[in-house]
């Protein structure tokens, strides 16, 4: 094995990738932003990983190498380092499946190939070619801490692509996001959350016709709070908003089902406004200036119940609870059972029946949306 980060494992390439290297590159976004290598067959394949990767292990040490999940083994895509004939400087290319694009592999894969060619190859220059028009590509090479140098045209092309450079400092920002996502899961973890993780914010899907429940069949808190639709955004603002965040922080806690159709509720609830609240304010005293944190539940029945009105509803226009108090996700058409399955968390639907439930466990979430 060549490389191992927490979800994936990056070794070489070898015969028996044949039939996988044929599924990858035939791939429409790698036809369309890196090129169609004419691999059609296994025996296509093999004459590639030849003349390729192979070659490169025994030519430079490095190549293209095989990524695969560490916990199925599935081959997933490919990252590694190239000595192009028309570059002075050692490259990086990157290429994935598509239904394993937008789950942050390519990313980790890539950051652990660059601490490799600093670090132990100690490459002095790492350059990439990417298409002008290739722009999540673009976004996770900016990621990586790489820099717009130049148009160059590539040899019997007739495009310009994007020469982009490593800045040197990249794989420093990268391992200090770690160690802050790290000290965020923890201060979940302390505020009472029994499960969290960290997701990528492209995983986020958000739906017009969930925020729209609030109105019809209708919710009794509809208009009654600050954080409540009307009187938020909703999701044409937060899907724009999305794309200024990287990734978030989901998290959940897990209660008897019988306690939902209790008084004990509005506790249980409490403590999620206050767990997103707090994970919020430790974001941003680390600097993510624009952390957001989402929970569930009006926050006027949770805090404000003995109130007539919501005081920001009012002339005065101030949150009673402004340190607890958050939105719900429910309000901006957030997926919370998407995020279940982003998560790998099982979701059970929790109703009653003749006034019991039918699930022992049930569990509410929260997010926290993170900048880079």
């Amino acid at each position: 094995m060549l490389l191992e980060t927490k979800r994936l494992l990056i070794r070489e390439f070898t015969m028996d990738d044949a039939g996988f290297v044929v599924a990858l590159l035939n791939e429409p976004a790698f036809i369309q932003h890196i090129a169609d290598k004419g691999v059609r067959s296994k025996e296509d394949a093999k004459r590639y990983l030849e003349d390729g990767p192979l070659a490169s292990y025994s030519e430079f040490g490095f190549g293209l190498w095989r990524v695969s999940l560490k916990d199925s083994g599935a081959s997933i895509g490919m990252c590694g380092l190239l000595q192009r004939d028309f570059l002075d400087h050692v490259d990086i290319g990157y290429a994935f499946l598509a239904e394993h694009r937008r789950k942050g592999y390519a990313l980790e894969a890539a950051s652990a190939v660059m601490a490799h060619a600093t670090g132990k190859l100690r490459l002095e220059k790492v350059v990439a070619i990417v298409s002008q028009d290739n722009a999540p590509s673009i976004r996770l090479l900016e990621k990586l801490d790489f820099g717009f140098e130049r148009l160059i045209r590539m040899p019997d092309d007739d495009m310009d692509v994007s020469l982009m450079a490593f800045k040197g400092n990249g794989q420093r920002t990268q391992a200090d996001i770690g160690e802050k996502m790290a000290v965020l899961t923890k201060r979940a973890l302390d505020l009472g959350a029994t499960g969290v993780e960290l997701i990528s914010a492209d995983n986020i899907v958000v739906r017009d016709e969930l925020a729209e429940r609030c109105l019809e069949p209708g919710c009794e808190h509809y208009g009654r709070s600050k954080s409540c639709p009307p009187n938020v955004a909703g999701p044409a603002i937060i899907k724009k908003r999305l794309k200024t965040f990287d990734r978030a922080v989901l998290f959940k806690i897990d209660v008897p089902s019988d306690i939902l159709f209790s008084s004990e509720r509005f506790e249980v609830f409490r403590l999620l406004h206050t767990t997103a609240a707090g994970i919020e304010q430790t974001a941003l005293e680390m600097g993510f200036k624009q952390a957001l944190g989402f929970a569930g539940g009006s926050c006027k029945e949770l805090f404000c119940p003995d109130h007539g009105e919501c005081q920001a509803l009012s002339d005065k226009g101030t949150c009673r609870n402004p340190d607890q108090a958050r939105p719900s996700m429910s309000g901006f058409g957030i997926d919370v059972a998407s995020l279940f399955k982003t998560a790998g968390w099982k979701m059970n639907w929790v109703f009653e029946d003749n006034g019991r439930t039918k699930t022992k466990m049930a569990t509410v979430c929260g997010l926290v949306l993170i900048e880079q």
